[in-house]
């Protein structure tokens, strides 16, 4: 009988075990949450930067293929392309190059427009180009432009009169604000598209 009571006494937590056990808990809530965060947004940017590099491939198959443009009454442009804005973009547009420039003007018709993830959005440019990148950074349009039927490709940088072309172009996505993880699309005139 003795014993019986000795177990039923011994047999409970205390209020120390219980707040270090809430503690350790806790604790490990708050650091799969941070990861979880972390993991989310750099699969948005991935997302993102898979889907700009499926969208330049889409704009040189539309080239390829001598897709009639919807917008441009269903006839053939020259040449298809993608066009991203300046700094702080958060899309990309497929365009029907009517005026044959290499250029995204207003002329020119927007075929489809892809937004980026949310938080994702176009950082800067660099490259292996004919002349210096414009500046200011405002001015670093992109204009990636397929010749058919090869398709030849063009990679121009800038905005009249201030443009470059290059043989190879690195595109940087940015996730939110400054210092935030960022991802690469890297091009060449040859068509190779690599995400880095």
């Amino acid at each position: 009988m003795e014993r019986n009571k000795t177990l039923r006494n011994n047999a409970g937590f205390t209020l120390t075990e219980l707040l270090v056990v809430i503690f350790i808990i806790t604790l490990l809530g708050a650091i799969t949450f941070a990861n979880y965060r972390e993991g989310g947004r750099q699969m948005a940017l991935q997302r993102s930067a898979y889907k700009l590099a499926q969208d330049i491939r889409r704009a040189q198959e539309m080239a390829i293929a001598a897709k009639e443009c919807a917008p441009c009454g269903n006839t053939i442009p020259p040449r298809y392309g993608l066009y991203i804005a300046e700094p702080s973009s958060v899309s990309s547009s497929i365009f029907a190059d009517i005026d044959n420039n290499g250029f995204y003007f207003s002329s020119d018709k927007t075929v489809e427009t892809t937004i980026f993830e949310s938080g994702v959005s176009y950082l800067d440019v660099s490259g292996n180009c004919a002349n210096p990148m414009p500046n200011p950074s405002g001015l670093r349009r992109i204009h990636i432009t397929f010749i058919p039927p090869d398709p030849i490709t063009v990679l121009n940088v800038g905005w009249s009169p201030n443009t470059t072309t290059c043989s190879e172009i690195t595109i940087t996505l940015r996730f939110g604000g400054a210092g935030g993880p960022t991802k690469s699309v890297k091009i060449n005139n040859a068509g190779m598209i690599e995400i880095q």
